[in-house]
């Protein structure tokens, strides 16, 4: 199964492709169009965002519930997920006068912060993997950072876990695997 969107004549659609090459339309919430699909777990639950900017709203879909609106943190505006593994956790971001947080969903439950580098105000959850640890970016005291958020750890800065001697700044991470293994963007400092 495949999740993503399909664009036409009537804005864009959260789809979902089966396995058999069937397309599937996954619905829109009361009064918002314009759907993506952006994450599938292996259980087809899929997550993205529906509506359009600055009122854009994070919905997981299931396959018995439909698509639910995942909300956003108290006095935010919009939110967006990225991700889901399989055990339903769902990261992305919450946005509004303050900035945007990186934010998780877990399993269905409330919408959690997950805070921010020392220094910083904004910053947005890229991945999670199956043991809930989530990775992203994060404005700090030192300009954007990348960030590894663990539930015992809370955000740390990667560039905190590699060498200081490496010659490296890592200012996003975008994927982490099952392993811990994390695929980060940085340069040379």
């Amino acid at each position: 199964m495949v999740a993503g969107y399909s664009s036409g004549p009537a804005g864009t659609r959260a789809v979902l492709w089966t396995a058999a090459g069937a397309i599937r339309e996954l619905g829109a919430l009361p009064d918002r169009t314009n759907s993506r699909a952006v994450s599938i777990n292996k259980r087809g639950d899929i997550v993205g965002t529906v509506g359009s900017s600055p009122t854009t709203r994070a919905f997981v879909w299931t396959a018995n519930g439909g698509m639910q609106d995942l909300g956003m943190l108290p006095g935010d505006q919009e939110s967006e997920a990225v991700q889901i593994n399989d055990a339903g956790d769902v990261v992305g971001w919450s946005g509004g006068p303050a900035g945007t947080r990186a934010v998780l969903w877990s399993g269905g439950g409330a919408v959690q912060d997950l805070g921010t580098l020392q220094g910083g105000r904004y910053n947005r959850a890229r991945a999670i993997n199956a043991r809930g640890e989530v990775v992203g970016f994060s404005d700090s005291a030192h300009d954007s950072r990348a960030f590894l958020w663990t539930r015992s750890g809370g955000m740390q800065d990667l560039n905190s876990l590699i060498p200081a001697s490496s010659g490296f700044v890592l200012t996003e991470a975008v994927a982490i695997n099952d392993q811990g293994m994390i695929v980060a963007i940085g340069g040379g400092h």
